[in-house]
């Protein structure tokens, strides 16, 4: 584990938290990936399953990538 992540400075407990919802919306995605096999036969679930992981964890992680990016990458640093 990097020195940052041990470190009880705001910035690695943003991190921290970072991490975990992160976690959070992967699991989300891999729930709804397990859901699509069980439903893969009932097309009117499968639509509400993909708007789930969508809403609930690919949405909320590429907003959590890029509070993370804004943690890491030096200020005024244009990628």
């Amino acid at each position: 584990m990097s020195d940052d992540l041990r470190d009880p400075t705001p910035r690695a407990s943003e991190i921290k938290a970072l991490r975990h919802d992160m976690r959070t919306c992967l699991m989300i995605v891999e729930t709804g990936l397990e859901a699509l096999e069980i439903v893969k036969d009932r097309p009117d679930q499968i639509e509400e399953i993909l708007q789930d992981m969508r809403t609930d964890g690919l949405r909320p992680l590429e907003r959590q990538i890029d509070a993370l990016m804004d943690l890491i990458l030096p200020p005024n640093d244009e990628v």
